[in-house]
């Protein structure tokens, strides 16, 4: 029955306008109808967005409505700011639970296991408790934050379909996946972009996993104008690693030859050598592109053409959000369907989120 409430149709004094909020609205309400102490019973328990009235102040209202009366008491409390948002305590109600959930349901859910998340979190060194920017100011917790954020990108799923889950409205789900998206990004990009922990020793490992991605592009682009936008060239050509071990990276026939980058033989009559070398990286080619399949199959929220919607959506921020999860997961889980085809494996989640911390100051 207090569920089904609309606070909007409770008639209020006149009180300052910055003082006031739902939780005050509820409180006059629970005060006119309930005797004191039942009123205030019920608004310690009442579970909605956060709860009406916390505990540490419960005592003090009280003692204000023993002395002043229920009317007067309630007035000097609003003006205490008793029921201010930002005062209340999210952390005790959230109907989220890790734990109450088996290896297969969040594997099936996050693409990740129980020891999977939790290091996750801890490899990020995300802060036990987080919260939103103001003046919202959502509270929650770094497991919950991980978990929604994979939840929300590892299927087109509505906000509304996670509200039940996470006992939260959708527009509080909303502020802390956007709020989870770049903390992560703003602490994954340089090791998108490229790992400066790989060394000689470590190079093979990475040839698994997504190691350079650039941004999104208009899909009329060229391959060439991609190239030079991206500084690929250069940004090779820079790495002592990649130059020294004498790596090259195979790309499309439009991509020049040069002691970074090599493409397939052109013309014709090849030399039967040439054939047979340009027949393997063909082949090869293909395989490789398997990781952008992986992105999708994995996170199939970046598949979702009418939910990522440019200007009011972070479009690009999410696909690259995507590409390091499905570099996490294929360090979890040891393998994919790439290292299986070159009978190789990736680094370990520790190795490849070396270096890797969000910072929320």
């Amino acid at each position: 029955m207090l569920r089904d409430l609309c606070v909007e149709d409770i008639v209020v004094d006149d009180v300052p306008a910055i003082r006031e909020c739902c939780a005050a609205r509820l409180m006059r309400y629970l005060l006119r109808s309930y005797p004191p102490l039942t009123a205030v019973v019920i608004a310690l328990q009442w579970r909605d967005n956060e709860r009406v009235l916390r505990p540490a102040d419960t005592r003090v209202l009280l003692t204000l409505i023993e002395r002043w009366g229920a009317k007067k008491a309630w007035r000097m409390a609003v003006l205490s700011g008793f029921f201010l948002h930002r005062d209340l305590p999210v952390l005790p109600m959230m109907a989220f639970d890790l734990n109450a959930m088996s290896d297969n349901d969040c594997r099936s859910r996050f693409g990740f296991d129980h020891a999977g998340i939790k290091n996750l979190v801890v490899l990020l060194q995300l802060p036990a408790v987080l919260t939103t920017p103001a003046p919202h100011g959502d509270r929650f917790s770094a497991v919950e934050g991980i978990c929604l954020l994979l939840d929300r990108l590892s299927y087109p799923r509505s906000l509304l379909d996670l509200r039940q889950r996470y006992d939260r409205f959708p527009s509080a789900l909303s502020r802390i996946t956007t709020c989870m998206v770049h903390l992560v990004l703003g602490a994954a990009k340089s090791q998108i972009l490229f790992s400066d922990t790989s060394t000689p020793t470590r190079m093979e490992p990475y040839v698994r996993l997504i190691v350079h991605c650039y941004r999104c592009a208009d899909g009329r682009r060229v391959d060439g104008y991609i190239l030079r936008a991206s500084n690929l060239l250069a940004f090779l050509n820079g790495n002592r690693d990649i130059v020294q071990n004498r790596n090259v990276v195979f790309g499309d026939s439009a991509y020049p030859n040069n002691n970074v980058m090599v493409t397939m033989f052109r013309g014709r009559n090849l030399p039967a050598w040439a054939s047979a070398f340009n027949k393997r990286m063909a082949k090869v080619r293909v395989n490789v592109e398997w990781g952008y399949a992986q992105v999708t199959q994995n996170l199939a929220f970046v598949d979702w053409d009418r939910q990522l919607r440019i200007e009011s959506m972070p479009v690009e921020a999410i696909w690259l959000l995507s590409v390091f999860f499905t570099n996490c997961l294929t360090c979890h889980w040891g393998r994919n369907q790439i290292s299986d085809y070159f009978n190789s494996f990736p680094p370990t989640m520790e190795e490849y989120l070396d270096g890797v911390h969000v910072n929320v100051d």
